[in-house]
């Protein structure tokens, strides 16, 4: 199985796309959750035996990707347990939130200069001891978490899910062909994000996390498309794929500066950095909506129905 980088650093097992697009909707589902729900029962368990920063963040992509592949065919899978266990899986995630967060703010510490005179050595230094301090401090919660029983109860019903509750589908989901709900819900979520405005400087962090959950979502759909839409499939979850790994570098910058205020020189550095990711967003969400771009898509997409 192939492994693909994480805009975090780590490394989580890329999605083995289905290729057959004649392939019954039903089946392409079973297909694609059995293997997130594995990548993601892996992943849990590294980061239960080394829960340092890349294995939490690749733990909480692969229960993103799952909530997304449930998503992707929430029509076919109405009617049955799908939305709870997205609900539970977006409660666990919020839960590891601020977990991932110490990481981040640690490793940020670490990488950075710490300056040219011994006080500003010193300042961050103790800024650095603060963050490490701060996630090791959190470690036995965090082990709760992962290791609850209420979570074993939530992997079985994600089986169950795969195993008993699909197969057992209505007869006219077998017929539908995987390439054809592909594309059908490929084109409706990459035309409603076009939809949406460009943002500014003026936007507040909370409306452009929003935005990046929204572009992560049209991203997944491309990735779990891509074995049958391709080459443009994956060219457009690529493009997908800078958009919201600029916009996770802004994210990570507003939630240093609470972190960063009482050092200034800090401060402007965070700023330097958010502001270079902002403008390499820009640059890529300028791409994605280019009239090129927007036209390989549609092109792509022409079967599909409305």
């Amino acid at each position: 199985m192939k492994r693909g980088k994480t805009s975090g650093g780590g490394a989580v097992p890329a999605t083995g796309c289905v290729t057959d697009g004649r392939l019954p909707v039903l089946k392409a589902a079973i297909r694609i959750l059995e293997q997130e729900y594995r990548i993601m029962a892996a992943t849990r368990k590294q980061a239960v035996r080394e829960p340092d920063s890349h294995g939490l963040h690749d733990f909480r992509v692969a229960m993103r990707r799952f909530r997304a592949a449930t998503r992707f065919f929430k029509k076919p899978l109405a009617d049955t347990p799908a939305v709870d266990i997205r609900r539970r899986l977006a409660r666990c995630s919020r839960a590891l939130g601020p977990f991932r967060d110490a990481q981040v703010w640690a490793k940020w510490c670490a990488e950075s200069r710490l300056g040219s005179t011994a006080q500003r050595r010193t300042r961050l230094r103790r800024i650095l001891q603060q963050a490490r301090q701060s996630v090791a401090g959190k470690w036995d919660e965090l082990e709760q978490l992962l290791d609850a029983a209420r979570f074993a109860r939530l992997l079985a019903d994600m089986r169950r899910l795969i195993r008993r509750e699909i197969p057992a589908k209505h007869p006219a989901f077998r017929r539908e062909r995987f390439k054809d709900h592909a594309r059908r819900t490929l084109w409706k979520r990459y035309r409603r994000l076009l939809d949406r405005p460009t943002p500014d400087l003026s936007w507040n962090p909370a409306r452009l996390h929003e935005l990046r959950k929204r572009c992560k979502r049209v991203r997944y759909t491309a990735e779990f498309s891509a074995g049958v839409l391709a080459p443009a499939c994956g060219d457009l979850a690529g493009a997908l794929r800078t958009v919201t790994s600029t916009l996770g570098r802004v994210h990570d910058a507003d939630l240093q500066f609470e972190r960063a205020r009482s050092d200034a020189r800090l401060v402007r550095r965070i700023q330097r950095c958010r502001t270079q990711a902002f403008e390499e967003f820009l640059e890529a969400w300028a791409e994605l909506r280019s009239k090129s771009f927007r036209r390989r898509v549609r092109d792509l997409c022409a079967n599909a129905k409305a």
